[in-house]
């Protein structure tokens, strides 16, 4: 059910809408998803087509998911397309995790989170913890039989040496 779901994310990622009139993720995007867990969100992407994947968590889930500390990613900068992570809200550094997340995002790539069900003036808040990038979609969808909201934000600068 969850591989479902993740499935549904990432098929309206691949799409424009009109809120916004771009797609997010395409097969041939290189994806991070950031505390991945036992890999749902691998499998999800695996499903739609998206082949260059990557996924960390801090305990690996073999053969989908790899250990990585998510506030220091072994990654170089702007090295990935399309930044995913269904687990922000349990992340104790949040400015950090975002911090990371963004670094490892080439310009005109976005960052997806998904997060429990929140307000416009909190979505903002989330949004403005990413220094590279601005917030270019925000809406509330069921995800699982939960209520939830997904924040876009495409990075726009790049990473400051």
């Amino acid at each position: 059910k969850k591989v479902e779901s993740f499935s549904l994310v990432f098929l309206d990622a691949q799409k424009s809408r009109p809120s916004r009139p771009f797609s997010l993720l395409s097969n041939s995007s290189k994806t991070l998803c950031i505390l991945a867990g036992a890999g749902q969100e691998v499998m999800a992407l695996e499903k739609i087509g998206v082949s260059d994947l990557t996924a960390v968590d801090l305990v690996d889930s073999p053969p989908l998911v790899s250990r990585a500390d998510p506030f220091n990613l072994p990654f170089f900068d702007d090295d990935f397309d399309f930044a995913f992570s269904a687990q922000f809200d349990t992340v104790l550094f949040p400015s950090r995790f975002v911090e990371e997340m963004e670094r490892t995002v080439r310009v005109g790539g976005f960052c997806l989170l998904i997060v429990e069900e929140c307000p416009h003036n909190q979505v903002r808040e989330i949004a403005g913890l990413f220094k590279r990038g601005e917030l270019v979609d925000a809406d509330n969808f069921t995800f699982g039989g939960s209520k939830m909201t997904r924040i876009v934000v495409r990075i726009t600068r790049p990473t400051s040496s």
